[in-house]
């Protein structure tokens, strides 16, 4: 969970509409002065009156302005899946849109790879590999037919992971041919 204050979260909020500290301050019903005080950390504590008026205007839930959630939505389902497997917000909004337009790949395609954890544990360990090249780049050299070839890791890596997911998708694409 991000440790954001209420005057961050809602300096990202109007940030998000688009207005002036000005124009937002009139639309929640409080003076521009107290909004800055809020953003700029100078005040803490916030009316139960304002907060609702925040919550509503940018349709967040209190919880998120709080800092109790890192789910900015009302929606208490959309809140629910994040606590239980943490999908972020976003994306538990996606893969319903998804299923509501009736297309289903994406949601197939992970559920495949989890559904496989031969796959699964792939995907894992080259994810896993990438953040250890991240925290410490290396070079490796290579002697191809006499010459000595330097390769970063990184790359090495890069190539890897091209051909672990090229690899995935491929199985799951013959998987979706050999259903129909």
């Amino acid at each position: 969970m991000s440790y954001l204050t209420i005057g961050e979260r809602l300096d990202d909020l109007i940030k998000s509409k688009g207005g002036t500290y000005e124009s937002e301050a009139k639309k929640i019903g409080t003076s521009q002065c107290t909004l800055s005080d809020f953003i700029n950390g100078n005040r803490t504590s916030i009316r139960s009156s304002t907060l609702t008026k925040i919550c509503e205007r940018y349709n967040v839930s209190a919880d998120y302005m709080l800092g109790l959630s890192d789910v900015p939505t009302r929606n208490e389902t959309i809140q629910g899946i994040n606590e239980k497997i943490g999908l972020s917000g976003e994306t538990i909004a996606i893969l319903q849109t998804e299923k509501e337009t009736g297309n289903t790949a994406f949601a197939e395609f992970f559920d495949y790879i989890i559904k496989n954890p031969e796959l699964l544990m792939r995907c894992i360990t080259a994810i896993h590999t990438k953040n250890s090249f991240e925290s410490s780049p290396c070079n490796c050299h290579m002697d191809i037919d006499g010459n000595d070839i330097e390769m970063s890791m990184s790359s090495i890596y890069k190539t890897y992971m091209d051909e672990t997911f090229e690899q995935i998708i491929k199985g799951f694409s013959l998987k979706g041919e050999g259903e129909k």
